[in-house]
C-alpha cells in the first residue's frame, strides 16, 4: 500500500542534510518514504500539482526498518531538494501507520565533509547517462580534461573530493562526457541572481559565467549541471 502527501507550496530544503519523522506501526517491517522534487520546470497549482511540459521531477527513496509501536527516524538526505513538493509513503502490504513530526534539519553528524576535505557533488539531474564527469577551471587552464575526475555515487550523482581545502577562492565549471557547461544564458535570463549576489557565480552576462567556491563556503557543495540551482 501507499499514501501520498502534497505540500501546500514548493519548498527549498537544500540547506538541510537530514530528514526526521516519527512513524507508528502495528508490525515490525520495512517502510519507505520517497521525497519528490518537481524540478525547476514544473508548475505547482492549488491542490493537485500541474505538470508543465518538459518538467524534470525526481525522487529519492529512503527505506528503514520499523519496530512495533513508535519509531523516531533520522535519515541522512542524499540529494539536494530545491523544489520539494511531495512525500510518498509505501509499504509491502496495506495497513495502518501514523506519521508525525516530519521535518528537514541540519545535523553535523551527517556531514561527510571534514575540515581537511572539500566535496563537490553534481546531481544526477539531466545527466543520467553520463559516463565521465569532472570539473575544470583556471587552475587547470580551463582544460576540459585537466581538472579532477568525479566518482559516480549510488544515487546517480558524481562527487569530487579535494583532499586539501583550497586556501583561495576557486573558480570552476563542470564537464560531462567532455562537454563543459555554460551558465552565460542562465545568468542573462536572471536565473542566477542569488548566487551572483553571494559571489558563488561571477559573470559579465555575455562572455563568461563561472562557478566560485569561496573559502567561507560550506565544505560540502552540490550543483546541477548547466543550472544555477
Amino acid at each position: 500500500g501507499y499514501a501520498l502527501s502534497d505540500l501546500a507550496t514548493v519548498t527549498d530544503v537544500s540547506s538541510k542534510n537530514a530528514l526526521h519523522m516519527d512513524v507508528w506501526s502495528a508490525t515490525s517491517d520495512a517502510f519507505t518514504v520517497k521525497v519528490v522534487d518537481y524540478g525547476p520546470n514544473q508548475e505547482y497549482g492549488t491542490g493537485a500539482p500541474n505538470y508543465a511540459p518538459g518538467g524534470d521531477d525526481s525522487e529519492v527513496a529512503y527505506t528503514f526498518d520499523l519496530v512495533q509501536g513508535w519509531n523516531s527516524i533520522n535519515i541522512p538526505q542524499t540529494g539536494t531538494t530545491t523544489n520539494l513538493a511531495q512525500f510518498v509513503f509505501t509499504h509491502s502490504e496495506s495497513g495502518v501507520f501514523f506519521v508525525d513530526n516530519v521535518y528537514f534539519y541540519y545535523d553535523s553528524a551527517f556531514d561527510t565533509c571534514t575540515a581537511t576535505t572539500v566535496e563537490l557533488t553534481l546531481k544526477a539531474d539531466g545527466i543520467g547517462s553520463a559516463t565521465s564527469v569532472r570539473f575544470t577551471g583556471p587552475w587547470w587552464s580551463w582544460d576540459p580534461n585537466g581538472g579532477p575526475e568525479a566518482t559516480k555515487q549510488a544515487d546517480g550523482s558524481w562527487k569530487v573530493t579535494l583532499d586539501n581545502v583550497p586556501t583561495e577562492n576557486m573558480e570552476y565549471l563542470w564537464v560531462v562526457d567532455g562537454t563543459q557547461e555554460s551558465l552565460v544564458d542562465n545568468a542573462a535570463n536572471a536565473e542566477c541572481t542569488s548566487k551572483i549576489d553571494s559571489g558563488n557565480i561571477i559573470t559579465d552576462y555575455a562572455g563568461y559565467a563561472n562557478r566560485v567556491w569561496l573559502t567561507t563556503d560550506s565544505l560540502c557543495v552540490v550543483d546541477v549541471y548547466d543550472s544555477c540551482q
